[in-house]
């Protein structure tokens, strides 16, 4: 979430949007609705405009409050509770009416720092991912321009490589399917040719040549 310095004077006028650590804060408006955080708790004082929602629990752990908001049970309140026409936005009414499960406390600690270990190692797995996509990135680069060149089993160096047509290597099918399956193919940036069943996880329509 973005953030904006202000004066002393205007922070200490905004009494009913000061933000404290332990806080939950939930967007209520605009193309980021439903998105929340946990308040750090080295942080000291601050403010939220009117599109974000201060959630201050009394007792109960924010972090476990803040999983559940995050879940898809959680997205479905939050979908469920928007207002207006074109369901624009979240009220205060309405965030006060979600019905949420609460276990004690010491297990709402539990699971939070469970699911909390989780995510890090999620950031973590995530980061050696980005990794391993830039140094792949550079050393495509390299070998395809030739400046890294690969060796044989014996040591010794590949020949030259040759320029070639498309057309010289492969073939250009215009055959059409004729078989009544569902077995349409897309293509993943992530996971190559896979299934758009999968993909898209929907019926997807199949035209059969009459």
């Amino acid at each position: 979430m973005d953030h904006t310095c202000i004066p002393e004077e205007m922070h200490e006028s905004m009494k009913s949007s000061k933000v404290l650590a332990g806080d939950i804060l939930l967007n209520i408006t605009g193309g980021s609705i439903g998105r929340s955080c946990v308040v750090p708790t080295n942080f000291k004082e601050g403010n939220v405009n009117q599109h974000v929602s201060i959630i201050r629990l009394k007792k109960d752990n924010p972090n476990f409050l803040q999983s559940i908001l995050s879940s898809w049970r959680g997205q479905k309140l939050i979908f469920e509770g928007q207002t207006g026409s074109g369901r624009e936005g979240l009220n205060f009414e309405s965030i006060k009416g979600f019905k949420v499960s609460f276990p004690t406390v010491s297990e709402q600690q539990k699971i939070a720092s469970f699911l909390s270990l989780l995510s890090e190692r999620i950031k973590t797995q995530i980061k050696i991912i980005e990794q391993l996509e830039t140094l792949m990135s550079g050393l495509r680069q390299k070998i395809f321009s030739r400046q890294l060149r690969f060796k044989d089993d014996e040591g010794n160096d590949f020949p030259k490589w040759e320029e070639k047509n498309l057309i010289q290597l492969a073939s250009r099918i215009i055959s059409k399917n004729k078989e009544n399956n569902q077995n349409v193919l897309t293509i993943s940036a992530q996971q190559g040719l896979i299934s758009q069943l999968k993909f898209f996880n929907k019926s997807v329509a199949v035209s059969i040549p009459q």
